[in-house]
């Protein structure tokens, strides 16, 4: 138990100490740094703007201080802000940032005052001046005519005025005084002589004072103090990155010291597991050969279980051919006998036909039943034939022997006949049935009507997967010359194979039509057949869009001796096979 927590303990150890290091690792806040300089920014961009719009104001190009409000009110939203942030900070950074705030808080506050005596100042200044360019203006225009000493007086003491409006001298504040001084005395006994004199002495007196005013706003040390506070925050700033990149270090030393212990810990516990390891893999391998066993086991009663399966189906099929045999017979006997009874009752009527006309005949005219009993006689004959050659096939099922009729034939000829017998099912089932047979084929050898029931299986199976008539099947046949092999495709758009049925569609008795009387035998003697003749058949299938089957024949030349190995010749034995409807699958 010591063992095991000594590791433990110095493993927490050594985590809490990272964590310690990587809380003291970390950079200052940059959002805030950045908002500092914003703010800082911001102030000495009011600041300017204030000191710019008082020369204006005093140059008399403002008429009105809503500009000065206006970034004397930015100064103190600015200030208000670094405020904030100064006390958002402790330690060391409040020791550097706070004195540098209060220092410019006070500068602010100085600047105002001054602003509004220079606001008072200066409205006085430039009321005076107005009051004083008009009625001179007035005065020396109603005197010019009767006395033009009195007019050039006046025009000298205006002259006079705005240049020390412009350049407030004492030399040009001595010349307006001696020109007010010199006017006559009547003059000066005269109401509006009287307030000219006065506003002239007030200009000449309050100017002075409006820009000392203006001087010393200009002067003051906001832009000083914004910038110490910056150089105050930068120093911050820096310190305390250098001391976080001194404990990022010290955080990769123990970071390295942590993987080092760890490496050696683990190499301890792959030192001390591996005898553990060859133990669990000595009972893994006793326990896979015991699986594999019980594994083979299986196989071999399945094979037991499915080859009494077939031997008691073989004893079923020989009974059902006995018994279909004997009534197949008489079906062709009969159509045979009916044929020769038609073809010596045709005479009578033909001849009954020229005397009377056209007449009735089973309900239908004779012109049509002429034609069509024929029919009718050959297709019965057909159909009792076909069931004579299921009939062998069930015998060859029940008891193999020696299978002839293979020869070369062509596969788009073998599904023609196929379709043909279909011809009523695929009308009945839907109205989109395709056929793409390539040209040019070569041939192929087997067994035609055993390749003409590997496509009536296939088709008539995709007929039943379809769940409306407007669903569509298409048979094609291709040359792939790269395998030197004949494709045959039975594609349709029904309702899909489920995945886990699709490697058991070929096994005998597996069908998922239990319910509508299947056997489960269609499919597993079409894979029978397929492969009989050297072929193979692949299925692919997405449940609710369709299903595709690829049956794969090889292709020869017209001599025998040119087959693939494994190809039955004739006159060789096969494999016997059933010739069922797929129906029941």
């Amino acid at each position: 138990m010591r063992t095991v927590w000594k590791p433990l303990l110095v493993v927490a150890g050594l985590l809490l100490l990272l964590t310690y290091l990587l809380l003291q690792s970390q950079s200052p806040d940059l959002v805030w740094r950045a908002r500092m300089y914003e703010a800082l920014h911001a102030f000495e961009l009011h600041d300017a703007e204030l000191n710019r719009d008082a020369l204006l104001v005093r140059a008399g190009l403002l008429t009105h201080y809503d500009s000065l409000s206006w970034a004397i009110d930015g100064l103190y939203g600015a200030l208000e802000t670094l405020q904030a942030w100064g006390g958002a900070v402790a330690g060391e950074a409040a020791a550097r940032i706070d004195p540098r705030l209060a220092e410019l808080a006070t500068a602010v506050q100085q600047k105002e005052t001054l602003l509004e005596y220079f606001k008072t100042d200066n409205a006085l200044f430039q009321n005076s001046l107005m009051y004083f360019m008009h009625t001179g203006h007035t005065l020396s225009s109603q005197t010019a005519a009767r006395d033009g000493a009195v007019a050039a007086a006046l025009g000298t003491l205006s002259h006079a005025m705005l240049q020390f409006v412009q350049l407030p001298q004492r030399a040009v504040s001595d010349q307006i005084e001696a020109i007010l001084s010199q006017l006559p005395p009547v003059l000066q006994s005269e109401q509006d002589f009287h307030t000219l004199a006065v506003h002239g002495r007030l200009i000449v007196d309050v100017l002075p004072e409006v820009d000392a005013t203006l001087r010393q706003l200009l002067a003051a040390p906001t832009t000083t103090y914004a910038r110490a506070l910056r150089d105050a925050s930068v120093q911050y700033y820096h310190w305390v990155e250098v001391r976080a990149k001194v404990f990022r270090l010290l955080l990769y030393v123990m970071a390295v010291v942590l993987l080092a212990y760890l490496v050696y810990q683990f190499a301890r516990l792959r030192t001390n597991a591996r005898a553990l390891i060859q133990v669990n893999a000595d009972l893994r391998r006793e326990i896979a050969e015991r699986t594999q066993l019980e594994h083979k086991t299986l196989q071999q009663e399945l094979q037991l279980i499915q080859a009494n399966k077939m031997t008691a189906l073989g004893t079923l099929v020989a009974g059902v051919a006995h018994e279909i045999n004997n009534p197949n017979q008489l079906v062709l006997m009969n159509a045979r006998v009916l044929a020769e009874s038609w073809t010596d009752a045709m005479r009578i009527l033909e001849a009954y036909h020229q005397e009377h006309q056209d007449f009735l005949l089973g309900g239908l005219l004779y012109t049509e039943m002429r034609e069509t009993i024929p029919a009718l006689i050959r297709d019965m004959h057909d159909g009792a034939q076909r069931i004579e050659r299921i009939i062998d096939n069930l015998k060859d099922f029940a008891r193999p022997r020696g299978h002839a009729g293979y020869a070369t034939l062509h596969l788009n000829d073998a599904v023609r006949r196929a379709l043909a017998l279909l011809h009523y099912v695929i009308n009945k089932s839907t109205t989109r049935f395709h056929v793409d047979l390539a040209e040019h084929l070569p041939p192929l050898w087997g067994n035609s009507q055993q390749i003409e029931q590997v496509v009536v299986n296939l088709v008539v199976n995709a007929l039943e997967a379809l769940p409306e008539r407007d669903g569509s099947v298409t048979v094609a046949t291709r040359h792939n010359q790269a395998e030197f092999s004949l494709e045959l495709e039975v594609r349709d758009a029904g309702i899909g194979i489920p995945p886990e049925h699709l490697a058991r569609l070929c096994d005998p008795f597996f069908t998922t039509k239990q319910e509508q009387g299947g056997t489960g035998l269609g499919l597993a003697i079409t894979y029978t057949l397929v492969r009989n003749h050297g072929g193979r058949m692949a299925f692919t299938s997405t449940p609710g869009q369709g299903t595709c089957v690829l049956v794969t024949f090889p292709c020869v030349s017209e001599s025998p001796q040119s087959l693939p190995e494994g190809v039955p010749t004739a006159g060789a034995p096969v494999t016997a096979s059933l010739f069922l409807d797929t129906s029941l699958s």
